[in-house]
């Protein structure tokens, strides 16, 4: 599937810092996390690269906290893009209620403009990224 990149928005390199109450005696731990905010067709989404190392327990929790429009930073979606041995790579989508999604239109093409300068480490922007999701190989 090759999706145009017209009317995406970009905000870059913004940081986020998450509070996990654990225990009872509400312990908390602060941990600053880089990402960015994207728009695809009206859609929004908060990508992050799972370098940011944020525990697979936590990431349905997670994405509902940054989602959350009136005390996150407030979007349809989390985007967490990791390394992939069958694309270039792999993207999950997490929606606002903490549900992972097999695949998503508009969150590809927010990952595949966020992944083309930083795929391999080159720099330079491919003009087709190809994405791993649950629904398989998608390209963008």
């Amino acid at each position: 599937m090759n999706l145009p990149l017209a009317s995406l928005g970009v905000i870059r390199t913004n940081i986020f810092s998450s509070c996990f109450a654990l225990e009872k005696n509400v312990v908390l731990i602060m941990k600053t996390i880089e990402f960015t905010k994207m728009v695809a067709a009206g859609n929004d989404f908060v990508v992050i690269d799972s370098k940011a190392g944020i525990a697979e327990s936590k990431l349905k929790q997670f994405a509902q906290k940054v989602c959350d429009r009136k005390y996150g930073i407030g979007a349809d979606g989390l985007l967490l893009i990791e390394k992939s041995k069958k694309a270039d790579v792999r993207m999950r989508i997490f929606n606002a209620d903490g549900s992972e999604a097999q695949m998503c239109g508009n969150g590809s093409r927010c990952a595949a403009l966020w992944a083309g300068g930083r795929v391999q480490g080159t720099g330079s922007s491919k003009k087709v990224i190809k994405l791993e999701t649950k629904a398989g190989i998608i390209e963008s």
